[in-house]
């Protein structure tokens, strides 16, 4: 999964972290969050972006960072306290 200079690529970071810290972010969402700043730190390393596993380390052990994420149509569910039978929300 890793390289042998231990960088990874924006996939291989998030199944880093899904499977190392139970954190699972989609690949738009983990785009969005590098777009405002909010990420990890990121490298470009022969024009593609990289990351380092002690960077995502530190990243979700900073306070404020979310995850792992639920669908928004489940959340509106627990936050009505709606039957699990609702029909608001697709099913992928």
């Amino acid at each position: 999964m890793t390289n042998d200079d231990n960088w990874l690529t924006s996939l291989e970071a998030l199944d880093y972290l899904e499977k190392e810290r139970g954190r699972r972010y989609s690949s738009a969402y983990w785009q969005k969050l590098r777009h405002l700043g909010r990420g990890p730190p990121f490298y470009w390393r022969s024009g593609r972006i990289h990351y380092r596993p002690k960077d995502l380390d530190c990243w979700v052990r900073k306070p404020g960072i979310r995850g792992p994420f639920r669908k928004s149509c489940e959340a509106r569910k627990s936050a009505k306290n709606d039957s699990p039978t609702s029909t608001d929300c697709e099913v992928a």
